[in-house]
């Protein structure tokens, strides 16, 4: 799983960079692609299996276009933003602030609660973030300076129609249990219509007149297969400052961009198979680790378009794998270090082996259930496998606890308190 996700944050990248004319052709193939391989399957099991049910067949396609629309919003925001920023760095740890825009749209739109070690993680990656732009902020032109800014700035607000669309997901389908190819086969077609609807303000963000924008997909498709279409700037693709003019240098994008459609297909197929057959905490420790090796891949040298670390990218990494690690394992690790805790008394009362924290935590770890905000496990399967863009849903979901396993552990706590207070020989040297 780490290797497939590390594989497609770096390929989301590195395919556009010779793409970086066309970044809003390669919005449009990020989400056609997935449409002729859903429907392959959507097809003949609606004729011959019975995974797709009439119920989920009934579902109207105002949800299917809501969520596509959003979808779709928030795809082509990241591909112009995967475009001009262009340190596969800083890119990778922007995503990262999901987690507090979740966790504000999840409060006013779910009533979601979260715990006292959730604020503070979300609060240290939101200061991490806020690091990693400072050079940004400042001005420094070997960063991008206000370019950077800006698409930074874009990045984080395409957060919000994301998850926006998890949200919807949320109410409008319930706990109904949905086929997932099914359900983001639909939304794949409605948020083609709708990226397809945005032409006009995505041909305003590439510097494009109306008139250019056929001539603009006609050189990117030929961009796509190796071909180049513009040739008239000194500088080649990409260029050293973001929102500089460039000429094409097509002849990696066939390869980087197929790379980057197989990552993509085999990430979300992982993470369906993760939440069926595993644990959602093993889906949240490895998106985690995917953070410091995917900030770093894009320093080693034979990564093209490589930057080194500086100093800010080091302390903002820091803050936000501390904030991630906090936010979604904090809960967890204070739960296990309590029950270690509790146990230990009990062995030195009864003569009895006493449980270990990593015992307590690797139990927690293991049984963690794919649950979202509103408790449904369908609809956190729906969050996480959410859109085939991006990360945002993905990085932003709520890791809870199975409701059941927490409200036996509470029972069990208050049991082992009570068998201790009617025992004799407890407090008994």
């Amino acid at each position: 799983m780490v290797v497939v996700g590390l594989g497609n944050k770096v390929f989301q990248k590195l395919g556009t960079r010779p793409m970086y004319n066309y970044p809003f052709l390669l919005s449009l193939l990020s989400t056609f692609v997935y449409i002729p391989l859903s429907f392959a399957y959507i097809i003949p099991m609606i004729i011959w299996g019975n995974q797709i049910t009439p119920e989920q067949r009934s579902i109207k396609q105002w949800d299917f276009f809501v969520m596509g629309a959003l979808d779709g919003i928030a795809g082509l925001m990241q591909s112009f933003c995967s475009t001009y920023i262009l340190s596969g760095s800083l890119l990778i740890l922007l995503q990262q602030s999901a987690i507090p825009i979740s966790m504000l749209i999840s409060a006013i739109c779910l009533n979601a609660k979260y715990q006292k070690l959730q604020y503070m993680g979300a609060s240290v990656v939101m200061a991490g973030l806020i690091v990693v732009l400072l050079p940004s902020m400042l001005g420094d032109s070997d960063q991008g300076g206000s370019s950077t800014l800006l698409w930074g700035g874009v990045l984080i607000l395409s957060c919000v129609p994301m998850c926006l669309s998890s949200v919807y997901k949320e109410k409008a389908l319930g706990a109904m249990e949905i086929d997932v190819v099914y359900l983001n086969g639909w939304i794949a077609v409605w948020q083609m219509v709708v990226t397809v609807a945005f032409v006009i303000p995505a041909a305003y963000a590439s510097k494009l007149t109306l008139d250019d924008i056929p001539d603009n997909v006609w050189d990117g498709l030929k961009c796509y297969i190796g071909d180049n279409s513009i040739s008239k700037y000194h500088e080649s693709c990409p260029p050293s400052s973001a929102g500089d003019d460039c000429s094409d240098s097509c002849g990696d994008s066939i390869l980087f961009v197929n790379f980057y459609f197989i990552f993509n297909l085999g990430y979300n197929i992982l993470i369906i198979l993760i939440l069926k057959y595993g644990s959602a905490n093993i889906l949240w420790l490895a998106m985690t680790v995917m953070v410091p090796l995917g900030n770093c891949a894009f320093a080693l040298e034979f990564v093209p378009g490589h930057k080194p670390l500086d100093a800010y990218n080091f302390i903002g990494l820091a803050l936000i794998l501390g904030g991630l690690l906090v936010y979604r394992f904090g809960n967890a690790l204070l739960k296990a270090w309590q029950e270690s805790s509790l146990s230990a008394q009990d062995a030195q009362v009864h003569g009895i082996a006493a449980k270990s924290f990593s015992k307590s935590f690797a139990e927690s770890f293991i049984d963690g259930a794919p649950r979202s905000r509103s408790n449904s496990a369908f609809s956190a399967k729906r969050s996480f496998h959410h859109s085939f863009h991006g990360a945002c849903a993905i990085e932003g979901v709520q890791p809870l606890q199975d409701q059941e396993q927490q409200s036996r552990r509470r029972t069990n706590s208050l049991l082992n308190q009570d068998e201790r207070l009617r025992d004799p020989e407890w407090g008994t040297s």
